[in-house]
């Protein structure tokens, strides 16, 4: 058989040109991106030709969301005229900087809330003391998108975009004030509903197998974007072990087909069986963990991280499985009291291939 990796054809005036591999079939080159270690390898597999990046285009969602680490994003100090600066780095090499951007001068007015779907999310009063207004800034090039502004004056309980900002039906979700709002990317307006009368706060929302869930330690609810903004309590058994909130410290996951709620406090994790009426938690191993690693964003006081992000089989640049990264380790906050704070965000390839 010929081997077409090494056919090579020279034109010229031109750099030599391989030939046969646009000619792969597309599960050996499922097998490729398997074996990838970094952004910058998966960059140069896009890069190819266009059928590599069809092949990418067409991996599974698991593939594209948890095959690599996330990078670490940090905010600057200014000094004197200094502009701030955001600066995006691996953590496999944290001394060096890959990326800068410099954020929209408006955000120094504005209090920073989270990042979702690599978009750093700020919130501040409208000019009439009614509103409350926000500001979308993708942190790989400083653009931003403003909804309009949210008809709530209060304190933001916590906030999340539902999938990548260019995705057909993306939403932007805010819960404050006993109520949850929505605001579909590109529309001017937002849906409202009310939570549940003994809901507190929703604590973080994660997509999972077409469903949008929402945790408010200990009750998890689905939430319905269209025809009409809803929250549905899901009836499910709490473990023995998750009976003490101020000891758990939940937070949701996705790993794979698993719904994961990690117990950072007292170290253990359970799995969302939805096979069983009610649903339960499902406690786990620690071997059933072995080849996943955490991403923790930094905490503060009155300040809600959302979910961690996760990585399959962190051995693969060095990591360790079952094993948390908080990036403050890596990354300690530079930037101002309301800047942003040192976050964890999937490479940007990764963000706007899913739909």
């Amino acid at each position: 058989m010929e081997n077409t990796c090494k056919r090579i054809s020279n034109t010229p005036n031109s750099m030599p040109v391989l030939q046969g591999w646009a000619d792969l079939p597309d599960d050996l080159l499922q097998c490729v991106l398997a074996l990838l270690s970094s952004p910058s390898d998966l960059a140069a597999f896009i890069a190819t030709c266009p059928n590599w990046h069809a092949a990418f285009r067409s991996a599974k969602s698991t593939l594209r969301t948890t095959l690599f680490r996330p990078l670490a994003i940090r905010s600057c100090a200014s000094s004197g005229d200094d502009p701030v600066v955001w600066e995006l780095f691996d953590p496999a090499k944290p001394t060096i900087c890959i990326h800068r951007v410099t954020p929209p001068d408006f955000l120094a007015g504005m209090d920073y809330e989270c990042c979702s779907y690599g978009h750093a999310i700020f919130s501040g009063n409208a000019p009439s003391l009614k509103d409350t207004t926000f500001a979308i800034v993708d942190v790989f090039t400083g653009t931003s998108v403003s909804p309009p502004p949210c008809p709530f004056f209060t304190f933001v309980n916590s906030c999340a975009l539902t999938a990548p900002l260019d995705y057909h039906n993306s939403h932007f979700l805010v819960e404050a004030k006993h109520s949850l709002f929505a605001w579909r990317v590109g529309s001017d307006h937002w849906s409202q509903c009310s939570c549940p009368p003994n809901s507190k706060a929703l604590e973080q929302f994660v997509p999972f197998k077409g469903q949008l869930y929402a945790l408010e330690y200990q009750q998890l609810y689905t939430v319905k974007l269209e025809p009409q903004l809803s929250l549905e309590e899901v009836q499910v058994v709490w473990s023995v072990e998750m009976s003490e909130p101020d000891l758990c410290e939940p937070s949701l996951v996705v790993c794979d087909d698993m719904l994961i709620l990690l117990a950072a406090s007292i170290g253990e994790a359970f799995c969302l069986d939805l096979s069983s009426q009610p649903a339960m938690w499902v406690k786990m191993e620690e071997e059933e963990l072995k080849e996943w690693a955490f991403f923790f964003d930094e905490k503060r006081e009155a300040f809600r991280p959302r979910p961690p992000l996760s990585c399959k089989n962190p051995q693969r640049w060095g990591g360790i499985g079952y094993d948390s990264y908080c990036v403050s380790s890596l990354a300690p906050n530079q930037g101002n009291r309301r800047g942003l704070l040192p976050n964890w965000v999937k490479p940007r390839m990764l963000l706007s291939c899913d739909h």
